[in-house]
Formats: structure tokens, sequence, C-alpha cells
């Protein structure tokens, strides 16, 4: 099964939405920012800030609202509201709370009304790494308490227990083997390429194309310097040879 990436949809007013990973040509990181190239010409990018998780309608429909300026919270997981103080607690004893939220004055009559709701949940899938395994995994966002974000870091505080935190820079992707498995290598310091839709490389300018026929316009992914004997390598192994040009 396909890593499935948590992104938000720039034609949909920044709609959060899942796009397999196998679907995308590479992944660029520009000031920890990660873009995904997909096939079908659009670029995606990974949300960064509880802003980019408040455009969404989704997490609504999960009941996860947000507590103050870098908190959102699992309305299922609330065991105990102080509306006074704006506490939350995810313990059914109160006094024996390992994990706390704390709910800003403007947002606390809103979590007082949703808790009195109920909607369906619905499955979106976040990308984050598991720290103990050095591996991107897949959670469900639907079994996490609490989604934090510290200086654009999104953490996901998972109902087993473990804090996941999704990929911010190209070495977060490295260490995974999934990577490798579905044949994506590093290009240079912000892209990561998917070698099944290369189309053209030139070497001698170290550029890869996803078009036969590539225009000065079509889209492309830049090579390292040092980078390029270890792709074009790659290429021949999988008797791609034919995609190599200005040698």
């Amino acid at each position: 099964m396909s890593l499935l990436a948590l992104v938000y949809d720039p034609d949909q007013n920044g709609q959060l939405t899942n796009i397999r990973m196998d679907d995308t040509l590479y992944i660029e990181s520009v000031n920890r920012t990660i873009t995904f190239h997909h096939i079908n010409g659009k670029a995606y990018k990974s949300p960064q800030r509880l802003e980019d998780f408040d455009k969404s309608t989704f997490l609504k429909y999960m009941k996860l609202i947000r507590l103050d300026h870098r908190n959102f919270i699992k309305v299922s997981a609330i065991r105990h509201f102080v509306k006074e103080t704006g506490t939350v607690y995810f313990d059914d004893d109160p006094n024996d709370s390992s994990l706390i939220g704390h709910v800003a004055e403007r947002n606390r009559e809103f979590l007082d009304l949703t808790l009195q709701t109920k909607d369906e949940p619905l499955e979106l899938y976040a990308l984050v790494i598991d720290e103990i395994q050095n591996e991107l995994i897949n959670i469900n966002i639907d079994d996490c308490l609490l989604i934090e974000t510290v200086n654009r870091i999104i953490t996901f505080h998972h109902k087993n227990g473990t804090t996941y935190q999704a990929p911010q820079k190209m070495k977060d992707f490295s260490n995974s083997r999934f990577l490798k498995k579905n044949r994506m290598l590093r290009l240079d310091h912000r892209n990561y390429i998917q070698l099944t839709y290369i189309r053209v490389f030139d070497i001698k300018n170290g550029l890869v194309y996803f078009e036969e026929k590539p225009k000065p316009w079509s889209k492309k992914a830049h090579v390292a310097g040092k980078n390029r004997a270890f792709l074009e390598m790659q290429l021949q192994m999988s008797d791609e040879d034919l995609l190599i040009v200005n040698r």
C-alpha cells in the first residue's frame, strides 16, 4: 500500500486532502515547506501552521477544533472540560491527568456547544515520522488527541501515547526505506525525484524532465553535480539508458 501525504489543495480553498506518494513526480523542500509535485500537474503543500488546518472543513467533520494559537483538540478524547478555566483533560480522573490542554477564552463557548453535538468521523491520514523505527508512516488523524504546532513543526499526539512529527526537511525523508523501495532518490539539497516518471535526464545541465520531448517551459527538477553519476547508474540498472541525453 502506498503512503499517503497530508496536503492542502490549492484549487479547493486550502482544503486538506490525501494524495498517494506513488503519484508524486518529485518532492521539494524550501524553508521547511514541503511541496509534492503531482502527476496531475498540481503542486500540493503540506500544512505547516494551524492556519492551514483552519481552512479545512474536513477537521470540523472530525470534530477537531482550535483551542488556542497553537493547538487543535480531538473533541471525542475530552473527558472533562472546565469552562471557567479553559482546561480540558484526557483522563477520567482530572487529578491524575498527565496530558491536558488549554482553551483560549474566545473558544470556550464554541467548545461547550460542540461537546453537546455528535458527528460521524471521517478518515484523513497524516504522513509522520516514526522515530523508533526511523520510518515514514501514516496515522489516522481521527486517532489523534491533539494537533500542535510550534515554530512551524506539526506534532500529532496519538491516542497510543506516542507523539509523531510531520516531515519538515529533506533529512526527514532521507531516513525512510519506503522512498528507496519506491525508487525515490535525492537530487539535491531540496529535491527528491520519482525515477518512474523521468522521461529525459540531461546530465550536462543536471536537469530531469517528465515529458519525452520537453519544452523550455516543461516541468523539470535540478540534479546536483555530485548526484548525477549515481542517477545515471540507477537509470542504467533499470534498462532506461535511452532516457539519458547530453552526456
